[in-house]
C-alpha cells in the first residue's frame, strides 16, 4: 500500500521516487510520522517540493516529516474556516470549529484511501460531519430580550427598523438539522415560502439535494439558486432585494414571506424541549 502511495505521490508531485521512500521513518517511530507521509506529500506543491526533497535528501528527516504535518493542519483550518462561513456560523463556533477540525482529521487520517480521492475532498468531508454534529448538540437559540420591556427583539420584522449588525436571521444555521425538520413538517408553509426563508437564512445548504432540487423544479427555478456569491449579502434587506430579482417578485413581499416563515419557526421552537 505505501510503495503504491508513493508513485502515486511521485506521479503528481514530481517528487522522486526514491526521494519519497528515504523519507519513511524507522518502524520504531510509530504510526504518527507514518501518517504523516501519507497525507502531506499527498498536499506538496511543486514549489514546496523542492524543499522537501532537499531535507529529506540530507539527515535533517524529522524536519521534513514536521514541514509535512504543517501542511496537513493548514488544509485542515482552511477546509474549517470554508464550512464555517458557508453555514454563516458565529465567530466563537468558527474558532471552536477550526481548533477542533486539526484533532479530528488527524486523528481520522488512517481511514484517507489516496485511491478515492484527493485530500482535500476528504478533509472537507470529515470537518463537514464534524461541524454537522456540534451543531445538533447545540441548544435551540434564546431570542434576545429587550430587558426594558421585558419583550423579545426581533430583528425581522419588516415593519420596524433593522439591525444595523449582520441581522440575526444569521443564526438559524446554528439550528442544524433541527430547522430543517421543523421546516419539512409545517404544512402551513408553502414551497415558495420554504425556499425562500432557507435562501435568505443560508440554511439552503443542509438542505437535501434532492428536495432542494424538487422545490426548484416546482417553482420553476432554474438552478443554481440562489447564486454562489448570495451569502455574501449580510443583511435580511439586502438578500431579500436579490431573491425579489431572481424571482421577479418584490423584494419587500420576499421579505414579509421570510418574516412570516420566522415567526412560525419560532412558535414550533417554543414547544421543542432543548
Amino acid at each position: 500500500m505505501l510503495e503504491r502511495f508513493f508513485m502515486a505521490a511521485s506521479h503528481e508531485t514530481g517528487f522522486p521516487l526514491g526521494t519519497l521512500r528515504s523519507l519513511e521513518m524507522q518502524r520504531g517511530n510509530g504510526m504518527d510520522q507514518s501518517k504523516t507521509l501519507r497525507c502531506g506529500v499527498r498536499l506538496m506543491t511543486p514549489g514546496t517540493a523542492a524543499v522537501y526533497q532537499f531535507r529529506a535528501a540530507t539527515t535533517d528527516r524529522e524536519r521534513a516529516a514536521e514541514d509535512l504535518m504543517k501542511v496537513i493542519q493548514q488544509k485542515a483550518r482552511d477546509v474549517g474556516r470554508a464550512m464555517s462561513s458557508k453555514y454563516s456560523l458565529p465567530r466563537q463556533f468558527i474558532n471552536d470549529l477550526v481548533s477542533d477540525s486539526v484533532s479530528k482529521v488527524w486523528k481520522e487520517l488512517d481511514k484517507y484511501d489516496i485511491d478515492k480521492g484527493p485530500f482535500e475532498g476528504w478533509c472537507y468531508q470529515v470537518i463537514s460531519n464534524l461541524a454537522l454534529d456540534k451543531l445538533r448538540k447545540k441548544p435551540p437559540r434564546q431570542l434576545p430580550v429587550n430587558h426594558e420591556t421585558g419583550q423579545e427583539i426581533d430583528f425581522e420584522d419588516p415593519h420596524g427598523k433593522e439591525d444595523s449588525r449582520s441581522d440575526s436571521s444569521m443564526d438559524w444555521g446554528t439550528l442544524g438539522p433541527q430547522i430543517m425538520k421543523i421546516i419539512d413538517n409545517l404544512s402551513v408553509l408553502s414551497v415558495k415560502q420554504k425556499v425562500i426563508f432557507v435562501a435568505i437564512s443560508g440554511c439552503y445548504v443542509m438542505v437535501k439535494q434532492k428536495t432542494w432540487g424538487s422545490w426548484l423544479k416546482e417553482l420553476k427555478i432554474k438552478p443554481p439558486f440562489p447564486p454562489s456569491n448570495f451569502l455574501q449579502k449580510k443583511t435580511t434587506t439586502d438578500r431579500a432585494k436579490m431573491i425579489a430579482d431572481l424571482l421577479s417578485m418584490k423584494w419587500n413581499a420576499v421579505r414579509i414571506d421570510y418574516y412570516r416563515t420566522c415567526q412560525k419557526l419560532r412558535e414550533e421552537l417554543r414547544h421543542v424541549e432543548p
